[in-house]
C-alpha cells in the first residue's frame, strides 16, 4: 500500500515525502528484475514508472493549490457575548432573535429594542457594544486569521455604539469604516462611541 504525507505549515509545503518515492521504486524494480523473467519485468519497469510519474502529478497539483491566493468567504462575522432585552438580526428578510453565542453575518441588521443592549466580538477582536433602541448593519466583513488583512463597514442609523477597534484596524486603519446617516468615519483611535438621533 502506497501512503503519501505532506507536511504543512507558514509558506506552504514544506516536505513531501513516499513510502514508494523514486528511489524506492528504482530498488522495488532492480530486485524484482533479478528474480523474475523477461515479461514480468517488463510489467514491474512500467509499474514503477508509473508510481513515480503519478508522486509528480500529485505534487504539482497540491502545490498549485497552495500557491493560490487567498479569498475572504462569506463567514461569520462575529459572535454574541452579551444579551439584553430584545435585539434582532434582520436577515433576509426575517427578524432572527439573537442570543449569547449567537453568530451574526455580514449584511446583518442588528437591532436592539427599549431597555435591550448586546455586546458582539467580531473575528478580529473588535469589540461592538449597542444600547437600547439602536440600528447597526454589517455592511462588509472581511478578516484573515494569518495576515489580519480585511476589511470592516458597518453604519449606524439610530442610536449609539461603543467600539474598540481590533485587528483589522491595527494592520491597516483604513480598512475600518463606520458611516452614519450624515458621516463617513475613518478609524484613528482604538476606542470610540458613535450616537446617532433618531431625527
Amino acid at each position: 500500500q502506497r501512503s503519501l504525507f505532506l507536511a504543512l505549515g507558514q509558506g506552504g509545503i514544506h516536505s513531501i515525502s513516499s513510502h514508494l518515492s523514486g528511489s524506492s521504486c528504482s530498488r522495488l524494480r532492480h530486485t524484482v528484475l533479478q528474480h523474475s523473467s523477461p515479461t514480468m519485468g517488463k510489467i514491474v519497469n512500467r509499474m514503477s514508472k508509473f508510481m513515480i510519474m503519478r508522486s509528480h502529478l500529485v505534487f504539482v497539483v497540491i502545490a498549485a493549490v497552495m500557491a493560490a491566493p487567498p479569498v475572504f468567504g462569506q463567514e461569520w462575522a462575529g459572535t454574541v457575548k452579551a444579551v439584553a432585552g430584545t435585539v434582532a438580526a434582520e436577515r433576509e428578510g426575517k427578524a432572527v432573535p439573537l442570543r449569547l453565542g449567537d453568530k451574526v453575518f455580514p449584511g446583518d441588521k442588528l437591532v436592539s429594542g427599549q431597555d435591550s443592549r448586546i455586546a458582539v466580538t467580531l473575528r478580529d477582536d473588535t469589540l461592538v457594544s449597542m444600547d437600547a433602541n439602536t440600528q447597526l448593519v454589517i455592511n462588509e466583513f472581511a478578516f484573515s486569521d494569518s495576515t489580519h488583512e480585511g476589511n470592516l463597514l458597518v453604519s449606524i442609523s439610530r442610536g449609539v455604539v461603543a467600539m474598540v477597534s481590533g485587528l483589522v484596524a491595527k494592520a491597516n486603519p483604513s480598512a475600518m469604516r463606520v458611516t452614519t446617516p450624515g458621516a463617513t468615519l475613518g478609524i484613528r483611535g482604538t476606542e470610540f462611541i458613535v450616537e446617532v438621533g433618531s431625527e
